[in-house]
């Protein structure tokens, strides 16, 4: 895919030039490529005039393209270009894939190094709807940055519901900072940067809180991190990461389906075991990633009464759930698999207790 990107930024190259003085241009910040799984990607754009300027992290080298009688066939590689005050869309297009590339304008907020050098060695806590596009809508998901130092963090994932944590994991990262146009970018990875990675635009950097502006599932998202001086309660905290900064797959694209290796009867069997009570009558829907690894996280969760309306269960049998399937390993996932894949079981309640599960 790397290889992709060049090639099809090549095609349009009009010139190569060194990097040049700072000018009242637009920039713009690569939101993600492929709409359909939202790829995260580290890439710039400097728009001005009837040209776009794009530059590697380090402003060294620019690549520049002229907006004129953009959309065309070269070569049998199909071409278009979007260009709104907001937005920049490039589509690619041959015989054997189709890849779109989508930049979003940044947020006027300057900083200088010495300010965020402020965050270093303290802990911030923002509140997230869901965590890696997976879907949630009663878990409350809180995630904490602990800048460790100017090139690594801690960062670690607590779920509640009705404020009761009932799980928790944590990861370690590497951190690299750009500073295009004085406008700071964080992009957290494993291992050596590399092409595939989210930028996190730095906004409203104040004593006690800052915000990150990026761009996932077509829109701008912005998280409120605030200073946390304690480190947040957890219970067990696993280690867990995603394999790619994207949209999982869902688990259907796969022939067979992935799925728990010893059958639905087992399952169920093995996840109700010791499980509490609970009252009422519906469905639990706990939704989960599956990393390339086969690890289980990133967990989401939808309750339901029987007439399929938003409910409540107790929260001790939600952590049961959570837990137990956190440990699941035994999934018949393909030979060599280098995706992350979304789940969910449905679990059926009746009288108070898981009688079947789905899919």
């Amino acid at each position: 895919m790397i290889k992709t990107l060049i090639v099809f930024l090549y095609l349009f190259s009009a010139t190569f030039c060194q990097a040049q003085t700072k000018t009242e241009t637009d920039l713009y910040v690569a939101g993600y490529r492929n709409e359909d799984f939202n790829t995260a990607y580290l890439g710039f754009i400097k728009k001005k005039n009837d040209s776009l300027y794009f530059f590697s992290n380090d402003e060294s080298r620019y690549n520049a393209m002229s907006l004129r009688s953009f959309e065309k066939d070269t070569l049998g590689i199909k071409t278009k270009l979007s260009v709104t005050d907001n937005k920049i869309s490039l589509y690619y297009i041959s015989d054997k894939e189709k890849t779109d590339y989508h930049y979003f304008k940044v947020e006027n907020a300057e900083f200088t190094i010495d300010q965020v050098r402020e965050i270093k060695g303290k802990r911030y806590t923002a509140e997230l709807d869901k965590v890696s596009m997976i879907p949630n809508r009663d878990l409350k998901i809180q995630r904490e940055i602990y800048f460790l130092d100017s090139s690594n963090v801690e960062i670690t994932y607590t779920y509640s519901l009705n404020n009761k944590i009932i799980y928790s994991e944590r990861e370690t990262s590497n951190l690299e900072i750009f500073a295009p146009d004085n406008k700071v970018f964080f992009s957290f990875y494993d291992g050596e940067l590399n092409l595939y990675n989210r930028l996190y635009q730095l906004t409203n950097l104040q004593k006690d809180k800052f915000s990150f502006v990026h761009y996932a599932e077509t829109k701008k998202i912005v998280d409120v991190y605030t200073l946390n001086s304690n480190k947040n309660p957890e219970i067990n905290a696993s280690n867990f990461k995603m394999c790619w900064d994207r949209r999982p797959n869902e688990y259907y694209n796969f022939d067979p389906d992935i799925s728990y290796t010893h059958g639905n009867n087992a399952l169920l069997k093995r996840l109700i075991k010791d499980a509490p009570s609970t009252k009422g009558n519906g469905f639990i829907t706990i939704h989960f990633a599956i990393n390339c690894e086969g690890k289980v996280g990133r967990f989401g969760l939808e309750q339901m009464d029987a007439e399929y309306k938003s409910a409540s269960y107790d929260p001790q049998l939600i952590k049961h759930l959570i837990q137990e399937i956190s440990k699941i390993t035994e999934w018949n996932l393909p030979k060599k698999i280098q995706t992350d894949t979304h789940r969910f079981l449905m679990f059926k309640v009746t009288n108070g207790k898981i009688t079947e599960v789905w899919p």
